[in-house]
């Protein structure tokens, strides 16, 4: 088989073919995505991030809760993208939108990137 990429399997000869599966963070991502923001005592959005991986019973990703450092953030599911083609990429794009909606508030220490893009006049 080395060297093919598609072949036929089995006494029925189903066709498959041997594709490589992108990575959670690649933009070809096909899972499913949650675009999440990590909230200050405030209600201020802080940061703005993006998680593919497991969610607790209240449907909020582990990744953002490991990152309220303890009580001092709520995290709040600011948007989710289904499964399916280029779900990563919309996310990205989202991400982006959160992250400018909330340039005043975003924590520099806390958010890396995206960077809020300046608003054009």
């Amino acid at each position: 088989m080395q060297g093919y990429n598609s072949y036929f399997v089995g006494e029925s000869k189903v066709l498959v073919h041997n594709c490589k599966i992108p990575h959670a963070n690649s933009k070809l991502s096909p899972k499913k995505q949650i675009v999440y923001g990590l909230k200050n005592k405030d209600g201020e959005i802080e940061k703005v991030g993006i998680s593919s991986g497991k969610v607790d019973k209240n449907g909020k990703p582990y990744r953002a809760n490991k990152q309220k450092e303890g009580d001092k953030y709520t995290v709040e599911i600011l948007d989710e993208v289904e499964a399916g083609p280029g779900a990563r990429g919309k996310a990205l794009d989202l991400e982006q939108k959160h992250t400018d909606l909330n340039a005043s508030t975003i924590n520099s220490k806390k958010h890396k990137l995206p960077k809020p893009n300046p608003k054009k006049p």
